[in-house]
């Protein structure tokens, strides 16, 4: 067995944090909330044991981070645990510090180092592998190898995800049409154009020429540049642009002028895996890219990226330059529900209609505990006349989709959705709505493979759905 020892700069840098793990005091109180740890029943899977993993590497008890790389690697990052704990020890924060601990002492593997250093910083890029691996599934190709086992050997997170997403699209959000309207690149057109124009006009006037009534009425008013942004997340633009033009038709019903800023991946794939350089890098061009916009409100619709742009600021806390401007876009970013209880939607859905049976709200955990975010979807929900909102039972926990935890940790996944799929089909319901991408995704498939025809939508789609009906 090869051993490993753990990246000293790393682990001076660490040292601040001692006393944040320290003040776990072990009582045990979180043991039963933790969904690994109740999947398992192994101590070394909950946040105590978690955080004592952590605290023997800061101390030096252990020099070998592969010894505890399992034990840090299979946390969701839920935050449950924080909620419940007396001390309030931030375990889904030190995680990801100890994952950057054992990722420079033992390294990475060379896919994951492509993928989140040198593709998800390009959006371009990014845009097309998608488009070509998404082309090799519908072709059946990766269904191929992934039998033939040579997917498995090759990338067994790419096989994980292949058996995960049944069905993935051709056409990504900003391929249609009600999307490009919006694209910051149209809007930079309007404003060119604009300019352009009034050049012409004044070059006209003073040549004593008649001016064109088009060219007056496009020189009449000067596009105003929108103050509101729409984030595109990765789940709403590639995974299921549905839910994306989805969102796009709420914002358009409720008439509120918005575009489509030019943005990177938010950095929350590389934050889970504990790559804190390339979240800082990423979110700095980002923060810089929304900086431009001056906007009043950045909404995103994918619970766990809503909350990442907001904590922002927690990656900046030794840089006091870009923890003043992260603070500052983290404090314009707006969660769906409570952006649309704002804006008043509420109204609008008390005078549509429901008459499809029950219907179950699933909490993604980085609303419930990263934002605290469980009060507007219901307000959203429950103002509908006709619909009936079932509790599911343990809302509290997790359903073990975790962004890419699914892909990487397949098997504990399965473990921990299990029983959240029971306590769905156990509320009898006919559709389950949620607003977190991966918990989609994962909730889809488990109910599939039970064999249940409860159907899954993000919140934006169902809302749309429902408003259909409107009186």
């Amino acid at each position: 067995m090869t051993h490993s020892h753990v990246d000293i700069k790393s682990l001076k840098s660490l040292k601040k944090f001692e006393d944040v793990v320290a003040a776990c005091n072990r009582c045990g109180f979180c043991t039963s909330y933790c969904p690994t740890y109740n999947a398992t029943g192994s101590e070394q899977y909950s946040p105590r044991g978690r955080n004592q993993a952590f605290r023997a590497l800061l101390e030096g008890k252990i020099t070998d981070p592969a010894l505890t790389k399992d034990i840090i690697d299979t946390c969701l990052l839920c935050g449950e645990c924080t909620t419940i704990c007396f001390s309030e020890v931030p375990t889904a924060q030190l995680m990801m510090l100890a994952r950057d601990l054992t990722n420079k002492s033992i390294g990475l593997p060379l896919s994951l180092k492509v993928i989140i250093k040198f593709i998800l910083p390009r959006p371009s890029l990014f845009y097309w592998m998608l488009k070509g691996s998404f082309f090799a599934k519908r072709l059946g190709l990766s269904w191929l190898f992934r039998k033939a086992g040579i997917l498995g050997k090759l990338a067994p997170a790419l096989a994980a995800a292949d058996q995960l997403v049944d069905r993935v699209p051709l056409r990504f959000l900003k391929d249609h049409d009600r999307a490009r309207a919006h694209q910051e690149e149209a809007i930079l057109r309007a404003e060119h154009a604009y300019f352009e124009n009034q050049q012409k006009l004044v070059s006209i006037k003073a040549a004593g020429k008649k001016v064109p009534e088009s060219l007056l009425r496009a020189v009449d008013a000067k596009p105003q540049r929108p103050k509101i942004a729409y984030l595109p997340v990765c789940g709403s633009q590639y995974l299921r642009p549905s839910i994306g033009l989805a969102t796009l038709e709420l914002l358009q019903f409720l008439k509120l002028d918005f575009v489509i800023p030019d943005l990177l991946c938010c950095g929350l794939p590389a934050a889970s895996y504990g790559m804190l350089e390339s979240v800082r890098e990423m979110a700095k061009e980002n923060i810089k890219r929304l900086e431009r916009g001056r906007y009043e409100s950045v909404l995103a619709d994918d619970s766990s990226c809503a909350a990442h742009a907001k904590e922002y600021p927690k990656f900046f806390q030794d840089d006091p330059d870009w923890l003043k401007r992260s603070t500052a876009v983290s404090q314009s970013v707006r969660e769906l529900s409570s952006f649309l209880v704002q804006w008043g939607l509420i109204e609008h859905l008390k005078k549509a209609h429901w008459a499809y049976g029950p219907v179950a709200y699933h909490d993604p955990c980085k609303a419930q505990y990263g934002q605290k975010i469980v009060s507007p979807p219901r307000a959203l929900l429950s103002a509908i006349p006709g619909l009936q909102l079932v509790p599911i039972a343990e809302a509290d926990q997790c359903c073990g989709g975790g962004g890419t935890y699914s892909f990487v940790h397949p098997d504990m996944s399965r473990d921990v959705l299990s029983r959240k799929i029971k306590n769905i089909t156990d509320t009898q319901c006919r559709t389950v709505v949620t607003s977190g991408s991966s918990c989609l995704i994962q909730l889809a498939s488990g109910l599939k493979k039970k064999g249940s025809t409860i159907e899954v939508l993000h919140l934006s789609e169902f809302l749309v759905r429902v408003l259909k009906n409107k009186k």
